[in-house]
């Protein structure tokens, strides 16, 4: 799962980054021992619980998802947990907004517990080496940006010749 997303995340996440990185660290296994592994890079890719601007940085948690080929978290029930990401710069929380489906880089600093409903739930504390926010997309799975045409291109060549339309082409655009 780890070494798809390092494999597919080239354009999203540095190269430098991405060299760091260990590889078949799971979030798992850093819930089982933090401590062996702080300082350690990690590249986890899930979606955004809470966005909280604090002083000393903007802090997310975040719900770990198996992340696909491009690195991006696959829309599944499925986790291995939630972590803590702490960037140390001002990241504006109506854009990383819950909901929102990110990967991140960085390195584990410490375990911290805090309330989760009537629980007290331990995450593994990340520091932010780097973070991809993933555009929005629509059930299907595409973008739900504007990209380019909307309409089929043999349409779009119809409609942007310089000739009048005869009654049968209108007929078919109808």
């Amino acid at each position: 799962m780890v070494l798809l997303c390092i494999s597919g995340c080239a354009g999203i996440i540095s190269k430098n980054i991405q060299n760091q990185v260990e590889k078949n660290l799971s979030l798992k296994m850093v819930l089982e021992d933090t401590r062996d592994y702080a300082g350690k890079m990690v590249l986890w890719s899930g979606e955004i619980i809470n966005t909280d601007n604090e002083k000393q940085g903007t802090m997310m948690e975040i719900i770990q998802k198996p992340a696909d080929i491009n690195g991006r978290p696959k829309d599944v029930d499925k986790s291995q947990g939630r972590f803590l990401a702490l960037n140390k710069t001002y990241l504006d929380a109506a854009i990383y907004e819950k909901g929102r489906k990110v990967t991140v880089a960085g390195r584990i600093k410490e375990k911290r517990t805090r309330p989760l409903g009537g629980i007290q739930y331990t995450y593994p504390l990340i520091m932010v080496e780097e973070i991809y926010l993933w555009p929005r997309t629509d059930l299907d799975g595409h973008d739900r940006y504007y990209h380019g045409s909307f309409m089929a291109p043999s349409l779009l060549v119809v409609l942007t010749c310089p000739f009048t339309l005869d009654d049968r082409v209108t007929s078919i655009l109808r």
